[in-house]
C-alpha cells in the first residue's frame, strides 16, 4: 500500500514539534552562542561557565520561551511549504534549494518579532518576550520590532535553501524498503545533515542579524555592522 501523503496540518504539527524538541535540546549551547556573537564572551565553556555563576541553572535557557514561540510556527511553516512544493522541483537540486528558500522567507517574515526577543533576551539574560516587545515598540514603533530584520530574511533565503536542497539530494539516493522506525531515523540524519551544512555557510551573516539586534547597537545598517565586526 503507497504511503499516504502528509497533509498541510501535518505537515505543521510535525516540523514545529520537532523544532521544539530540538531548540529546548540544544538551548544551552544556543544561548552561548548568540554570547559570543554579540561579543560577551570568548569561547563556549567561558560563556556556560558565566551565566551558570551569575544567573543559575534556569539562565541555560534563558529566551528558550521566545524561541519555542517562534519555532513552532515558524518550522510548521516552512515544513509545510517546503512540503507543498517539493513534488514540483524534486528532481532539480537548484529546485530543492529555491523550495527552501521561499519557505524559510514565509516563516521568517511571519515569525521575526519573536526571533527578536530571542536574540535580545539570550545576549541579555534577564526579562521577558513581552517586556522586550512593548520597549523595542515605544523605542521606534513597528519598525522597531523588525530591527535586524535584513540579514533574518536574506539569510533566510540560503540557510533553509542548503538545508532543505541537501535533504533532497540525500532522498535522490536509492535505499531498500525499511521499517518506520529506520526511516525516521535516516530522516532525522538527513535533517541534521542539511542543518549543519547550512549552519556552516551562514553563520557570519547570522552573527550580523544577532549583533543588529541588541538594544545597545548602534550600527548605522547591515554593511556598517558586517564592517565593524
Amino acid at each position: 500500500m503507497p504511503r499516504r501523503k502528509k497533509t498541510a496540518a501535518e505537515a505543521v504539527l510535525c516540523g514545529g514539534l520537532a523544532g521544539c524538541a530540538s531548540k529546548t535540546a540544544m538551548a544551552p549551547l544556543e544561548r552561548a552562542r548568540i554570547l559570543l556573537q554579540v561579543g560577551k564572551d570568548t569561547s563556549f565553556v567561558v560563556a556556560l561557565r558565566r551565566v551558570w555563576r551569575t544567573e543559575g541553572f534556569q539562565g541555560l535557557w534563558a529566551g528558550n520561551g521566545a524561541s519555542i514561540l517562534r519555532v513552532f510556527p515558524a518550522r510548521g511553516i516552512a515544513f509545510a511549504v517546503n512540503e507543498r512544493l517539493r513534488p514540483y522541483v524534486k528532481r532539480h537540486a537548484a529546485g530543492s534549494f529555491a523550495a527552501g528558500g521561499l519557505a524559510g522567507m514565509c516563516a521568517a517574515a511571519a515569525t521575526y518579532p519573536l526571533d527578536l526577543a530571542r536574540g535580545v533576551l539570550g545576549g541579555q539574560g534577564k526579562g521577558s518576550i513581552w517586556q522586550v516587545l512593548v520597549d523595542a515598540f515605544r523605542r521606534g514603533g513597528v519598525k522597531a520590532l523588525y530591527r535586524g530584520a535584513t540579514p533574518t530574511l536574506l539569510g533566510a533565503i540560503p540557510f533553509d535553501g542548503i538545508r532543505f536542497g541537501v535533504v533532497g539530494v540525500l532522498r535522490r539516493y536509492p535505499h531498500e524498503p525499511e521499517s518506520r522506525g529506520r526511516a525516521v531515523g535516516r530522516s532525522a540524519v538527513y535533517g541534521g545533515c542539511g542543518g549543519l551544512v547550512a549552519g556552516v555557510a551562514t553563520f557570519p551573516n547570522d552573527t550580523i542579524r544577532r549583533c543588529l539586534q541588541q538594544p545597545q547597537a548602534e550600527y548605522r545598517g547591515y554593511v556598517d555592522c558586517a564592517l565593524s565586526l
